[in-house]
C-alpha cells in the first residue's frame, strides 16, 4: 500500500459513514483547533474514495476543526479499501480513546455485527484487549 500524502479540498469531502463520535465535546474540538492554528494538521485523514468524492474513514475531528478554521485543504493518504476494512480502521483507531463513550462505543460494535464480513472472532479479542487496556491505564492513573 502507498501512503502518500496528497492535499485535498475540504469541499470533497464527506463524513464517515462509521463515525462513531455521536457526542463530540466543544472543548474536544476547541483544543483541536488551537493546536491546528498552532502547528497545522499533525495527522493526515485517511479518505477512501466515494461517489466521485472521498469518504473520511479517520479524521472526522480534524476535518471538522480544519473547516471552522476557515482550511481550503487538508493532508489526507488515501486507502482503496471497502466497508469492512474500514470499520476495521475505525474500531482499531476509535476504541483504546478514553473519550469514547458508551454509547458510541456501542454504536460501533453494532455496526462492526451487522457487518457479514466481520472476523467477529478477532473483533471480539479486539475489543476486550482494548478494553482490558483502558482499564489497565484507568487503575495506574487512580492508584
Amino acid at each position: 500500500m502507498d501512503n502518500v500524502i496528497q492535499y485535498i479540498g475540504l469541499s470533497e469531502l464527506i463524513p464517515g459513514e462509521f463515525h462513531p463520535h455521536l457526542e463530540t465535546s466543544n472543548d474536544n474540538i476547541e483544543n483541536l483547533i488551537s493546536s491546528i492554528k498552532s502547528y497545522g494538521i499533525l495527522e493526515p485523514l485517511i479518505v477512501r474514495p466515494k461517489d466521485k468524492r472521498f469518504e473520511i474513514i479517520l479524521g472526522n475531528r480534524r476535518y471538522k476543526a480544519a473547516s471552522s478554521l476557515g482550511m481550503e485543504k487538508v493532508p489526507v493518504i488515501i486507502l482503496n479499501i471497502d466497508d469492512t476494512k474500514a470499520l476495521e480502521l475505525v474500531i482499531s483507531d476509535n476504541i483504546q480513546r478514553k473519550e469514547l463513550s458508551s454509547k458510541e462505543e456501542a454504536y460501533l460494535y453494532e455496526k462492526a455485527l451487522s457487518y457479514p464480513n466481520t472476523n467477529k472472532e478477532k473483533l471480539s479479542i479486539d475489543i476486550t484487549g482494548q478494553r482490558f487496556g483502558k482499564l489497565v491505564a484507568l487503575y495506574k492513573t487512580t492508584s
